[in-house]
């Protein structure tokens, strides 16, 4: 826009030059002078490009990339290559030599192949940019990088003529690695993915199924390729029995296989119960006893998507009376079964001593407490002994109490639910709050009163037992809905849930980094996936996680590819024994690592040789080249067939400073010529 303003000012100079020019007796500059700046401004204004197309022969007539990596230094495959350069070098038709491995460089003496990739994609990707008539591509098609040679190939305009070198490879098919969940729930559906490889094959199909205890689950056709790339294959599983359950991936055998031992890969994952029994006691019933129990019952219909259910055995300790149990249950089995007790506005000092010696020996086992402030609570010797909190002395403050997370409870997933909504946002307030409370030097705050800043939730692990204590009452208040506040009930049932699963669930590791297999050759990808669980048991999405290598001088992210699934790859390069260590964050704040071991051999990949033709045939089919055999193309006549490039020269006016500088001075010259005469 700004070129076409100065244009048109520049027009209306001009014009104003001419009719100053008329009106001067005299003086007449010359008519081709007018039309050349004439002719310019229109250009500036009217014309944006004009092209010119032609047809142009390639600088390079022929391309000939030759394979220098390890792979093809056996047998007489260096004699071989060294005769076919000889006869191309005689071939009439002009050449340039490259050879290619894991770089490119011009060739000039080919005595040895000494490369530690075959990456055949580049070589394709660097013909196109060089843009040759034809192309001669002289390997063994071990192609061993992420690469798809043959689709880079579809974007070239030039054939590519392609010399097999060395015997056909062995015929294989196999499992190199899966990808799977490190723990689900009972019932719960999940994805495991196999990756399969095949090499030597051409489009033949075959069957990889998945199997528990020799039992068939789930099965999926695929089609063995010789084109060495990975496919996936994902089965759904829902288990059905608590622990370690182990399943097996199995491919068909086909015929001339050089290994059936990598048909078959077996796989564990550990599958948590779905049901736990909470001991809900209290020995001050209250509208709050009867809403905690009502919601924790309910929450077993609100999550579509899990199959976890709780079942609540009340026990209410009248003071100075016998234990009573509001199911028909008898009061060892309501103990011996507790994953997770509710201590409600609890006063121990009236409870006898049969319910504290069953108290004492829950937190024995390692079971998950929920304490609950109220007006009569009092804690004795066993509550003080387990709490999170110290507490000087028995003070209550009532007023409105607004929870607001601290720095830990922010990244505590139990307060938020599989998008991210914050649980408890937007509740009604507490009532209460007990105050003169300190935290214990073992424990955390996850939450504190909005106002005061007093520690509202606190967090400790006793023993093998995890204690979570909420210091404002009464709790059925977060919960309070009507209908218009449905989705806020929904949103306290949820967090309810994963706080009752937090409490049930032990020992628990929720990052696991582990590697597709032990050891690696050198210059094969190390494929890293890390397995993140919430401390609820629930897959942990949007973390940010980043694998460092020190002794490799490596770091990579990780990336998302199934909810709580991450996954990068590196390259094995020097051998030796090696630890990567993966550092989790979320939001920018650091909640985790994990690391895991991992050996390089010193046998490189460059060691699996023969000739995969297979991809070869596939490279010269998609361009229009064709395939040879060494003996086939020092025999035969070679004539490639070689493409011009179409040329288009782009003149753009409008934007072209050098037109400017061009009228600028003509009218600097006009000016020049009026003042010489005597005209300005």
């Amino acid at each position: 826009m700004i070129s076409i303003f100065v244009s048109l000012v520049l027009i209306g100079l001009f014009v104003f030059l001419i009719l100053k020019e008329r009106k001067t007796p005299g003086y007449k500059s010359p008519t081709i002078f007018r039309l050349i700046i004439v002719f310019l401004l229109v250009l500036t204004v009217i014309a944006n490009i004009f092209r010119f197309s032609y047809n142009q022969s390639p600088k390079i007539p022929v391309l000939v990339l030759v394979d220098a990596s390890r792979s093809i230094n056996v047998g007489d495959n260096i004699a071989q290559i060294k005769g076919l350069i000889d006869k191309i070098k005689q071939e009439p038709f002009g050449k340039k030599f490259y050879s290619f491995s894991d770089s490119i460089d011009p060739l000039e003496n080919y005595e040895k192949s000494s490369g530690n990739r075959t990456d055949i994609g580049e070589a394709v990707r660097f013909a196109k940019d060089k843009q040759p008539g034809a192309i001669i591509l002289i390997s063994d098609g071990q192609q061993n990088t992420k690469t798809d040679p043959t689709s880079l190939s579809q974007s070239l305009n030039a054939p590519i003529y392609t010399i097999g070198i060395g015997s056909e490879q062995k015929q294989d098919i196999s499992i190199q690695s899966i990808r799977k969940p490190m723990r689900s729930f009972l019932g719960d559906s999940m994805d495991v993915t196999a990756r399969i490889q095949s090499r030597g094959f051409e489009n033949q199909q075959v069957k990889v199924s998945l199997e528990h205890k020799g039992r068939l689950i789930a099965s999926n056709n695929i089609n063995a390729t010789g084109r060495d790339l990975l496919q996936e294959v994902t089965f759904k599983i829902v288990p059905e029995t608590i622990g370690k359950v182990n399943y097996t991936i199995k491919i068909d055998n086909l015929p001339n296989e050089a290994n059936y031992a990598n048909n078959r890969k077996d796989f564990s994952i550990e599958v948590l119960k779905n049901r736990w029994q909470i001991l809900y006691l209290t020995n001050s019933p209250s509208f709050n006893t009867r809403f905690i129990i009502s919601t924790l019952e309910n929450t077993n219909g609100t999550d579509t998507k899990s199959t976890n259910t709780f079942s609540v055995i009340p026990v209410v300790a009248f003071v100075g009376k016998e234990l009573a149990i509001l199911k028909d249950l008898p009061i060892d089995k309501a103990f011996q079964n507790a994953d997770v007790v509710v201590f409600d506005d609890i006063n121990e000092s009236f409870l006898n001593s049969e319910l504290i010696a069953r108290i004492i020996n829950l937190t024995d086992q390692g079971r998950g407490f929920l304490i609950l402030e109220g007006e009569n609570f009092n804690a004795g010797s066993i509550l003080k002994n387990i709490l999170p909190f110290e507490f000087t002395a028995k003070n209550t403050q009532k007023k409105d109490i607004f929870i607001e997370l601290s720095e830990t409870g922010a990244a505590l997933p139990i307060f938020f639910n599989e998008t991210g909504d914050y649980l408890l946002d937007n509740t009604p307030p507490l009532w209460a709050i007990a105050t003169n409370q300190t935290i214990k030097p073992d424990a955390l705050v996850w939450a504190v009163a909005k106002e005061t800043k007093q520690p509202l939730i606190g967090f400790r692990q006793y023993k093998n037992s995890k204690i979570v204590m909420v210091t404002a009452f009464p709790l059925w208040r977060l919960g309070f809905s009507s209908v218009e506040m449905q989705n806020q009930k929904q949103k306290f049932e949820q967090f309810l849930k994963n706080m009752i699963r937090f409490l049930a669930i032990k020992e628990l590791e929720q990052f696991k980094l582990i590697t597709d297999k032990p050891n690696y050759l050198s210059g094969e990808d190390i494929i890293f996936n890390l397995l993140a669980t919430t401390p609820d048991g629930r897959t942990w999405s949007g973390l940010d996680i980043k694998v460092e290598i020190p002794a490799m001088k490596v770091s990579l992210p990780l990336y998302e590819t199934n909810q709580g699934m991450y996954e990068g790859s590196a390259k094995a390069l020097a051998s030796g024994e090696y630890e990567a260590d993966a550092i989790i964050s979320k939001d920018g704040k650091s909640i985790g690592n994990a690391k895991a071991t991992f050996s390089i051999t010193q046998q490189s990949i460059e060691d699996i040789t023969g000739l995969n033709s297979d991809l070869l045939n596939q490279l010269s089919n998609a361009t229009g080249g064709k395939y040879y055999s060494p003996d086939q193309f020092i025999n035969e006549a070679f004539i490639p067939k070689t493409v011009k490039y179409k040329k288009t020269i782009n003149l753009a006016f409008h934007n072209n400073p050098y037109i400017y500088i061009i009228i600028t001075a003509l009218f600097g010259i006009a000016l020049f010529l009026r003042k010489k005469r005597g005209f300005l």
